[in-house]
């Protein structure tokens, strides 16, 4: 009996043995495949809505992005003639014109559109309602970036717009009075907006206007005590 009972304290300790050993190589396999896999690719070339408009920090990108979303081809074009051309095309003038804008800023979030999804969404009916408020307010956004990227305090007059899209989707009031009154206002000030931006070319990006600062996940910059401002939130 004691010889049975030596043999099998023998034959576990030696079943544990063989366990360790299989998990020492396990251990290390897992080690060397997490130190040899190639890097994720960064997150930060095309960023959500959330943390672009209007949560992101210029500074926490790096220089090469903020580089490339500053790479811009808008256009001067007369506010007075786009007024004018407003009530001569009943408002078809510049809401062309105007979306054309999408084509020539960078994309930033993934759901920037593209000049034939801006001006082209808008003839889908009930949709259109809806995408009058995105295809506006979303120029505004990207107009702004193009200001916050240089370190400008300019900003594109989002609140006029936003009253003369509420106002457009008002039958019999309101509607007349966006076309007669708020979209020709709306409509040049984000043309004198887009020209300020035109004044911006690519080339006078300049690094040092936005010295970088430290960033921790979401993209959010660090306090002066080392502490991290909440997260953008996710509603928008």
């Amino acid at each position: 009996m004691y010889r049975d009972d030596q043999e099998a304290a023998l034959a576990r300790a030696e079943s544990a043995t063989r366990e360790n050993e299989q998990l020492k190589r396990d251990n290390d396999a897992m080690r060397n495949a997490l130190v040899h896999q190639p890097p994720a690719p960064p997150t930060f070339m095309v960023l959500q809505p959330t943390m672009v408009y209007p949560h992101l920090d210029p500074r926490t990108l790096p220089l090469a992005e903020r580089a490339r979303l500053s790479n811009h081809s808008l256009k001067h074009f007369p506010v007075a003639v786009s007024v004018l051309l407003h009530y001569l095309t009943f408002g078809v003038f510049n809401f062309i014109h105007l979306s054309m804008n999408h084509g020539r800023m960078p994309q930033a979030a993934p759901n920037d559109p593209s000049v034939g999804k801006a001006i082209g969404f808008q003839f889908i009916p009930g949709f259109n309602y809806y995408w009058l408020f995105f295809n506006s307010l979303r120029l505004c956004d990207r107009l702004d970036l193009q200001f916050k990227l240089r370190g400008l305090p300019t900003r594109a007059p989002r609140g006029m717009v936003m009253t003369a899209c509420i106002l457009s989707v008002i039958p019999y009031v309101g509607q007349p009075l966006a076309w007669l009154v708020f979209w020709p206002i709306a409509s040049g000030m984000l043309q004198s907006t887009v020209n300020k931006a035109a004044a911006l070319p690519p080339t006078q990006f300049d690094a040092t206007i936005l010295p970088s600062v430290p960033m921790l996940p979401y993209g959010v910059p660090m306090t002066p005590y080392g502490l991290a401002a909440p997260p953008p939130p996710t509603w928008r």
